[in-house]
Parts: C-alpha cells; structure tokens; sequence
C-alpha cells in the first residue's frame, strides 16, 4: 500500500496502454494535447510521473512542456534551445500550434546531487521566471531529472511557488 495520500484525482501516464495522445508529431513535438484525455498537472507529483515517462520514452537533453490555464499539458517540445528568449519564441512557433499559458522547462542530468540546487540552476529559473513574466506567462519550474531522480529548482528557491497554490479544477 502507498504511503501517499490519495488526492482525489487519477494520474494519466503518457506510456498507458491504448492512449493515442502520444505521438511524434515533428522531430521537436513529442505531444500535443487530445482533449478527449488530457494529460493534467495537477501538483509537483504530476510533473514527476510525467517527467520519468519522458524518460521511459526516451528523453535525453530535456523537454519544455507547455500548459494552458487548466493545466493542461498542450505540448511537450523537445531539446528546447538552451536560450530563454529562443525557447518561447520556438515555443510559440505557427508549426506547434499549442494554445498555453505556463511553461515547464525539464532538463536532463546524469548526475543530481542530494543537495540544494546549484547556483546555474537557481540563475536559469530566476531568468527563466523574469522573461515569463515579461511575456505574460507563467513559469511554472525548472525541473533537473534523470530517469531514476528529479529536482524542482521552484520548490525549493521561490517562496511563491506554484506549487504550493492550491488548485481548484
């Protein structure tokens, strides 16, 4: 029996059997959202099933999920320019026609430390949060994983956090 406390809601794997909503729609789209079953971050718990699924599915630099205002996940591009400016602009390309509001950057490290997140780290989601704002998103987290760990930069250095916003849905 899990430890975790149910929360009411259940969890939609990307990799479960029978889901179409997994698909390559270009070499840089993994996914784009099928209103018939969406894939939903409702906390920190869905961002990391849905982050170990990337990596089930073979992620191997990293992945920027887009979000709409339901928290709907409307698509997930992967290997995102290492530059923020570059990311949203690539993000808001005609070609990936996702409607999103909220951005979560997931990037891909051999090595995660049982540690506070490094200095890079906290620099890359401070600027990453500024040039968000600036456009009128919201940025949602940095999140440093590989396939058997992760760690959210949000969580632990932004005392105004998403996640800890409660959620109706």
């Amino acid at each position: 029996m899990s430890s975790r406390p149910h929360t009411g809601h259940t969890r939609r794997r990307l990799h479960s059997s029978g889901s179409t909503a997994l698909e390559r729609v270009s070499f840089d789209v993994l996914f784009r959202q099928d209103d018939a079953d969406p894939v939903v971050i409702h906390d920190l718990a869905d961002v990391g099933m849905l982050t170990f699924d990337l990596f089930d599915l073979g992620l191997v630099d990293g992945a920027l999920v887009l979000v709409d205002e339901r928290r709907q996940v409307t698509a997930i591009l992967l290997d995102p320019p290492p530059n923020i400016d570059l990311m949203l602009r690539w993000a808001r390309e005609p070609d990936i026609g996702a409607e999103f509001s909220q951005i979560i950057l997931i990037v891909a490290r051999d090595r995660i430390a049982y540690a506070p997140p490094c200095d890079e780290d906290i620099a890359v989601y401070r600027a990453a949060q500024r040039m968000c704002s600036a456009e009128g998103l919201l940025w949602m987290d940095l999140i440093v994983a590989n396939a058997h760990k992760m760690q959210s930069i949000g969580i632990v250095c932004d005392p105004d956090t998403v996640w800890l916003d409660p959620v109706e849905f």
